[in-house]
């Protein structure tokens, strides 16, 4: 796979290769698409579409596949049976396979620090939810009465996917416990590397974890930084909750355990899991995989969430297809209909995060590199920022592969 490389900053112009460095105009129209990843970052990406979800339990002749053979579709339904054992509606139900603990530290020079937070008042409605929730999260075991020097607050959400859902979200706000713990390195995978496990790949399947967090619990020393306050009393978890701040990353570790031998085709992002194979009867042989490596780690799968042998999938907000990648549409409509008026700075901050309209509106799709493609790297920057574009070279012209972007620290801006 040879790449040319083009780069420019300020008055310096470095020519390697590529002659069509000087057609700035093509040039800055990709550097208006790159920061479509600043927007997948953005609290719009974890919003929630209509999606079709495939149900396991359905006979295989009513789920809609690809066109394969009678054989191959006999084997999907062998990988059925096998992926149904690792469904469950209670996120601990296998915890003993693997025993995985969460540990919390306090850094150094805070030991004597303890965050308590007064509960938040609530409304007589919000009062009741949350009476209910608590009732049932203790006889889910996820959480119980306990007695802590540090305490956070609890309170409730009714945003678009819990009245889609029929019923309030329990959050607690760790954003003090959070200032004082050790931080844990652990590297997250960044989405739009997505498109390197995806090359060649045509049949999809895709997984999430039940209730993930909660499938690792708290080890006993641990718990007393989880507790949370409400006005019915104050209680501490059991399993990790969500908002603490290496949470993300203690679970990428157990799910890196997982897949570390698959990453041919297995691509995870913390709950979320992709199967991706070039062909039906690769597909069938990677789920098997799959499907074994869940039930020997104890990790449980929702049911409810599980597409399985598709052309077309969508996954972290992208919809991904043989041909390439692009943004979900109803991510692409928030960017159309952005306000017209900017009322302040902020609306303004927005406005400049989504560039322009017109061009975000039509965000060109991204292509899937092939061993055999020539890439040509376009870089530009100036004193403060950077961005890179990479292209494929076609008969026609180029193609976009990826766009990144970024701004110089200190040290590398006086360079």
């Amino acid at each position: 796979m040879p790449i040319n490389f083009c780069s420019k900053r300020g008055d310096f112009d470095a020519k390697l290769t590529h002659p069509k460095m000087q057609d700035k105009r093509k040039f800055d129209k990709a550097l208006l698409s790159f920061r479509r990843q600043e927007l997948i970052e953005s609290d719009s990406f974890y919003e929630q579409s209509e999606k079709e979800i495939i149900n396991l339990k359905e006979p295989l002749q009513e789920i809609k596949l690809l066109d394969i053979s009678e054989e191959s579709k006999l084997s999907l339904e062998n990988v059925k049976r096998l992926i149904q054992r690792n469904f469950s509606e209670n996120p601990l139900a296998w915890w003993d396979r693997n025993k995985i603990e969460a540990t919390l530290k306090v850094k150094e020079e805070c030991k004597y620090e303890y965050i308590r937070y007064k509960p938040i008042q609530m409304n007589m409605e919000d009062t009741k939810d949350m009476q209910g929730i608590i009732k049932e999260h203790i006889n889910l075991e996820l959480i119980e009465p306990g007695v802590s020097a540090y305490s956070s607050p609890g309170f409730l959400v009714r945003n678009h996917g819990e009245i889609k859902r029929g019923k309030p979200r329990l959050v607690i706000n760790y954003q003090g416990i959070n200032k004082i713990l050790e931080f844990d390195g652990y590297y997250i995978p960044s989405r739009e590397h997505l498109i390197d496990y995806i090359k060649g790949a045509k049949v999809f399947s895709k997984f999430d974890c039940k209730s993930s967090f909660y499938q690792i619990k708290m080890e006993s020393e641990s718990k007393k930084f989880t507790a949370f306050s409400t006005p019915q009393g104050q209680y501490i978890w059991n399993v990790m909750p969500m908002g603490l701040a290496n949470a993300p990353q203690i679970f990428q570790r157990k799910m890196d355990n997982l897949s570390k031998d698959y990453f041919e085709f297995m691509f995870v992002y913390i709950d979320d899991v992709l199967i991706a194979s070039k062909n039906m009867k690769d597909h069938i042989k990677h789920l098997e995989i799959f499907s074994d490596a869940c039930h020997r780690e104890g990790l449980v799968l929702s049911e409810k969430k599980a597409t399985i042998a598709v052309n077309k999938i969508e996954f972290l907000g992208i919809l991904i297809d043989e041909t390439g990648i692009k943004l979900q549409e109803h991510i692409v409509e928030k960017i159309r209909n952005f306000p017209d008026v900017l009322k302040d700075k902020k609306h303004l901050q927005s406005f400049l995060e989504l560039l322009i309209l017109q061009v975000c509106s039509n965000l060109p799709k991204l292509a899937i590199p092939q061993d055999e493609d020539e890439l040509v790297v376009y870089t530009d920057a100036n004193d403060y920022r950077w961005a890179a574009v990479l292209m494929k070279k076609t008969t026609t012209g180029e193609e976009p592969y990826r766009y990144t972007g970024g701004l110089f620290s200190e040290q590398q801006a006086q360079v």
